[in-house]
Formats: C-alpha cells, structure tokens, sequence
C-alpha cells in the first residue's frame, strides 16, 4: 500500500479510490465482495419518441436565446444531469443523447460517479496554483468522458495555457534548488500533444474540421519538444487525424503527406490497412476507442530524486465495431501511450533532478554538513496526466445512411470478450456525404442498465 501511495499525488487518492469502485476494485474491511447487479443494453433500441432534428432544432433555440423547449426536454432529467448538460450540445453515443430521444434514463454507474467527481473537481479548478494545469487536465478527461465536450474543451485549453504559455520565474529558480514539484506543471511533450489532440477531437465531431486541423498540428509542434530527436513527430495517432481533416477541407495533397508521415511512425500492418487514402477520404463513421489508463509515474534514486514512468494495468487490449448487430471490422491500434514516455527521452530537467541526487549524496558524507543533506528535500515530480487511456485505437469506414445502433464489444489478450464492458449506443445518425464521429472510453459496466433505485 506505501508503494501506491507514493504513485499517485495526495490531491487525487481520494478521486483514484473512486474510480477504483467503479470497477469493484476497493472492498471496504470486513465487508464482503457482492456481485453488482448486471443488465446489458438490449441490442434492439428502446423506441424514440423524438427526432435527431428536432433536439438539435431545440438545442439551436436554446443558444440563440429563445423558446424554452430545450428546458421542458431537461425536466424530467435527474437534476445533477440537467444543470450540467443544459448548455451542452446533444451528442449521439450517450446516456443523455438516449435520453433525449427514448425518454427512458440509462445512465450507467460510472456516468454518475465521473459526474459526481466532475462536479467536486470542477470547483478546484478555479485555484491558480503550480498544479492549475494537471487540475484543468483531469476535469477535462471527466468532462470528455461524459461528452461534456463544452466544458472538456475549456478546461483543456486552460491547460494548455498553464502548460505552454504561464512561468514563474521565483518557481522555476526554486525548483532547481529543491524539490521538483514546486515550479508550475507543464507536462511532458506527449501530455501536451494529447491536451491539443483532444481540443482538436472535440472540433472534429462538431465539424469545425479548420479548427480541428489547426488542434491536430499545434498537437504534432508539442511533441517536437521532446528531447529525443529520432522520434519527433513519431506519433501515427496525430497524423491519421490531420490527414482526416484535410480531406474533408478538401486539402488531398497535404492529407496524402499526413498519410505518408502516419506510415512511417508505425511498422503494424493493420495500422497501414487503415492507413488508405481512399477509405479515409470516403468514411462517413468514425469511432475512436481509448483503452485502459496511461503510464504512471513512480519515484526513483536514494532520495527519491527522479520520476519514471511505469505501465498502468488494464484488461482491455482489444476493440471490434458493431452495426445494427453485424460486425464491420476492428479498431485499429494508432498510438500506445506508455511507449511515448519511454520514448521521450530524458530532458535537462530530468538531468537536473539526477544531478541534485547526487549533490545530495556528496553531502551527506561530508563532516559538520551532513545534516545539511539530509534536511535538503530534492523529491522529483511525481505529478502526471494518469487519467489518459493507456492505448488509442480507431476503426473508420462507410455505413448506409441513416440511423443506427453502434456496438463496441472489448476483448483481452487472450481474445476473450469482456462482457460488462460492452457499449451499445441507439439512434447514431450518420449521413451519405458528412462523417459521425463516435468517441468512447472502455468501462467496466458502462453499458449496464440493471438499476438499484428505491422500490426496484
């Protein structure tokens, strides 16, 4: 128990034990292990007793300032839900969306615990601290997971801003002295890529495909900060997107560069399968899949002087697509999270802190000073984005149109289907000539209807 204790930052271990229930991995003492009451969403969807077009005609009515038949949808909504989807676009692939048009609540537990911390985390982020950036990060990954892309989007480029553009010198100087986690977090080049990329993923599904392209590029310039030169812009996952919105900005030649730039950072067939000019140019379905959680950090040295990153255990490694019950193929793997950090390299600051450790050392066995020594706090940062997926997967193709019902089901390394994480999303409208973008997270019961409610 020290040993996790000394991963995770004393800020997040009450919100790291919360997710862990999700899954039923915490046990209060000396009560004992239920099994949680299971339902899976039926394959059949729930009959709709509204249009696609007619929440959107309502949501457009509710931003211009009139009408209030956005709010008379809300009502019957459990309050925590209404007053954090009331200014939130309605986007096919959730709990609320299904709401919207069925009436019928389906939300899982883990959509009420992750609102629930949201809510908690949300207040914290008014702070303006050393840590502003890593709080806006986690309440930007809640917020995404409950496609709260609004509020995912803000908090994600408030990030960036502490990440990229906010110094203080008093900091950075007393950092250098002593403990790492003292000057303003800026995250490592591959945490600063994915607070872009996600800013960039969020125009995409709204089809600001410019605003996209500009995210997805801003993401490859942050992950040319890394110290390790050979693998600069080694990052197929940002590629694969950029050349996406070039074709749909009509741009073919700098979406065939894009394409040519994904090929070279990754030697997996199934990626370069997925890697077609012409199927990414002519899908009109997208599902972008994340699995697992990403590296975590984990302190090193005699005293404790210098982070490194070690993998996050999760049960998931594989992803196959669903429509309307027949299987149209599986996600593709385009980007490994924990390999990007060992893969960074080691930065000055790194070499700084090693330098420190040994100072320290050299101190501490000199006479009438090693007191000196052994009162000199040199702890590295343990401070990291541990709530991004471990790894991220897509499969993208060409569906009839009109609207259908999307199954993801999960799979282990031994090709066994997880069956509590399977994901069934109702009413996913997709169009001949524009493209849908479906975003999902595995989640143990995320698709769980079986309810717990008084009298049921």
């Amino acid at each position: 128990m020290v040993k996790f204790c000394r991963r995770i930052p004393r800020d997040w271990g009450l919100f790291a034990i919360a997710l862990c229930a999700i899954s039923g991995c915490v046990t209060p003492p000396g009560v004992a292990p239920q099994v949680a009451p299971f339902r899976q969403k039926p394959d059949i969807p729930v009959p709709a007793i509204r249009t696609n077009s007619e929440l959107l005609q309502a949501f457009k009515l509710h931003e211009g300032g009139g009408g209030r038949s956005w709010e008379e949808l809300l009502r019957e909504c459990p309050s925590d839900y209404r007053l954090a989807y009331i200014d939130e676009r309605p986007v096919p692939g959730t709990a609320m969306y299904e709401y919207l048009r069925t009436g019928e609540q389906m939300f899982s537990s883990p959509d009420r615990v992750l609102l629930t911390e949201y809510n908690n985390l949300r207040i914290s982020t008014k702070s303006e601290d050393e840590s502003a950036a890593l709080r806006h990060l986690v309440a930007g990954t809640l917020a995404l997971d409950l496609a709260l892309f609004k509020k995912a989007e803000k908090h994600f480029l408030r990030a960036i801003f502490w990440m990229e553009d906010a110094t203080d010198r008093q900091l950075e100087t007393l950092a250098a002295l002593t403990r790492g986690d003292v000057k303003i977090y800026q995250g490592d080049p591959y945490e600063r890529s994915m607070a872009h990329f996600f800013v960039g993923i969020m125009a995409y599904q709204r089809r600001d495909y410019q605003q996209a392209r500009r995210g997805f590029s801003r993401a490859l310039q942050a992950d040319k900060g890394k110290a390790n030169e050979p693998e600069r812009g080694r990052f197929p996952l940002l590629h694969f997107w950029l050349a996406k919105s070039y074709f749909r900005l009509g741009n073919d030649s700098s979406a065939s560069g894009a394409i040519r730039e994904a090929q070279k950072g990754t030697s997996d067939f199934h990626a370069h399968v997925l890697l077609d000019e012409e199927l990414l140019r002519d899908s009109n379905l997208t599902v972008l899949v994340q699995l697992g959680s990403g590296p975590m950090r984990v302190l090193q040295g005699a005293d404790w002087e210098t982070a490194t990153y070690e993998p996050s255990r999760f049960r998931e490694r594989g992803c196959d697509i669903y429509v309307d019950g027949r299987k149209v193929g599986a996600a593709v793997q385009l980007a490994d999270l924990t390999a990007h950090a060992d893969r960074q390299g080691r930065s000055s600051k790194r070499g700084l802190q090693i330098g420190k450790g040994a100072v320290k050392t050299i101190i501490q066995v000199l006479p009438y000073v090693n007191l000196l020594g052994i009162a000199w706090d040199v702890r590295g940062d343990l401070r990291s984005w541990s709530l991004l997926p471990g790894k991220l997967l897509v499969w993208t193709g060409r569906v009839p149109e009109g609207e259908h019902t999307i199954t993801l089901r999960f799979y282990d390394d031994a090709d066994y289907e997880l069956t509590r994480y399977r994901q069934t999303s109702y009413y996913v409208p997709v169009d001949s000539e524009k493209e849908t973008l479906l975003i999902a997270r595995a989640a143990r019961d995320k698709g769980n209807v079986a309810r717990k409610d008084r009298g049921e």
